[in-house]
């Protein structure tokens, strides 16, 4: 078995992650052909044809560095096992056909349009396409479930369901803020970083929530539905209702109890860290040609956004000065709102809102967006704004409902947002 890390920079790293893997090959009837190292907070499998339709597949393994950072070791094992389980399902393989079917569907619709014989053509397929997406997003769905169970087999069930947890709490907490706290550095340096991952690192065990705040989180995860388009089941199926026996029970509030909390909430030494123990002396080498590659992938759109950034800026002050001489007209207020999204301060836009609705009721597009700006500020009073915009544009329903379902769902209003 090969194996890569950054394969780009021809760096192969080789540590106890490859007798991780190799272990858990016989026990799932499978085969690895190389793992790949990535900057990812995701885990994958992946299988590439060597003969076309004829098959041989070639299979690769990819681990994201930021997975390696929020898992311990034994939950981690859990996420390859997982993958490994695809590999042995030939999960990839089905996938892969299914995807690339729906690819050549939809380019036969799209190149059809202007044929005479596409209506009869559309009358076939308007039957027979939402049959197959629904078989095919419910086959992929029992994949997954397939791949826990396996999962389950190689790690036992703690590890893997206080992974999937893990993902839910720390991996998306730190993502976000992380990323934010990345993207705010555009404001003030023309350049990326070199050691985002090794700052990652360091992210990933300070930016732990408080405990009400992960409770709260993890009800809303258990709550959420899967997707309509995504082939992944719902946290709630994956855990307790899988194919193993859940050791994850939920209170009356619908929160894990809180023994599992103060887990999730432990911070996980840098020594302990996936990535430390099955990567060893090779981790830190890892982050920093991480932390390399991504910056050199980023140079020009961070030294664009930077330039853009400051340029606005400096019209922002403009019409700011001008501001404190007379009244801005609406098409400067527009403006000023337009420069103020564009640099993620949606915060000082509602005033700005408030303001052109008053100045012309009739304008729809500045009550639209005045609807939506009070629901992402948690205000009741968007759901009438918005719907009163709606009510006037129909064919803007399909942009501004979702958001009032989201706002609903969010504030735990589940019966309003299923009539909304």
């Amino acid at each position: 078995m090969k194996v890569g890390g950054l394969a780009f920079l021809g760096y192969a790293f080789i540590g106890v992650i490859i007798a991780l893997v190799l272990l858990a090959l016989p026990a799932l009837h499978t085969k690895v052909d190389k793992v790949l190292i990535n900057g990812e907070c995701n885990a994958s499998v992946v299988q590439v044809p060597m003969l076309g339709f004829l098959g041989l597949f070639r299979n690769y393994m990819n681990f994201g560095l930021p997975m390696m950072l929020i898992h311990n070791a034994d939950e981690f094992k859990a996420v390859v096992a997982h993958e490994l389980g695809h590999l042995s399902g030939n999960h990839s393989k089905s996938g892969a056909w299914i995807y690339n079917l729906r690819k050549r569907w939809s380019n036969l619709l799209i190149n059809s349009q202007d044929n005479a014989l596409f209506t009869v053509f559309y009358l076939f397929l308007s039957w027979f396409s939402p049959r197959f997406d629904a078989y095919s997003l419910a086959l992929a769905r029992a994949h997954e479930l397939e791949a826990d169970a396996d999962a389950v087999k190689i790690t036992g069930p703690t590890a893997f369901s206080m992974g999937m947890m893990r993902v839910e709490s720390a991996g998306t907490l730190v993502e976000r803020t992380f990323w934010k706290k990345m993207n705010d550095l555009i404001n003030h340096e023309d350049t990326p970083p070199e050691n985002s991952y090794e700052r990652y690192r360091s992210e990933v065990n300070s930016a732990l929530p408080e405990k009400a705040a992960l409770q709260k989180a993890l009800v809303q995860a258990f709550k959420q539905e899967a997707r309509a388009e995504s082939t992944h089941p719902s946290l709630k199926q994956r855990l307790l209702q899988g194919h193993f026996d859940a050791v994850v029970s939920l209170n009356d509030a619908g929160s894990p109890d809180d023994e599992t909390i103060d887990k999730l909430l432990k911070p996980i030494d840098t020594t302990e860290s996936a990535g430390a123990v099955y990567l060893g002396a090779w981790f830190d080498q890892a982050l920093k040609l991480q932390s390399a590659v991504w910056a050199l992938q980023a140079t020009d759109v961070w030294q664009l956004e930077h330039n853009y950034r400051k340029s606005a800026n400096e019209r922002l002050t403009e019409l700011n000065q001008l501001m404190e001489k007379q009244d801005l007209t609406a098409g400067e207020l527009k403006e000023k709102a337009n420069i103020l999204l564009s640099l993620d301060q949606e915060n000082l836009i509602l005033p700005i809102f408030e303001q052109l609705f008053a100045m012309d009721a009739d304008d729809i597009t500045s009550q639209y967006n005045l609807g939506v700006v009070l629901l992402n500020s948690d205000n009741d009073r968007g759901i009438e704004v918005l719907k009163s915009a709606l009510a006037k544009r129909l064919h803007l329903a399909g942009d501004g409902c979702p958001f009032v379902i989201s706002y609903l769902k969010k504030q735990g209003r589940d019966a309003e947002a299923k009539r909304a």
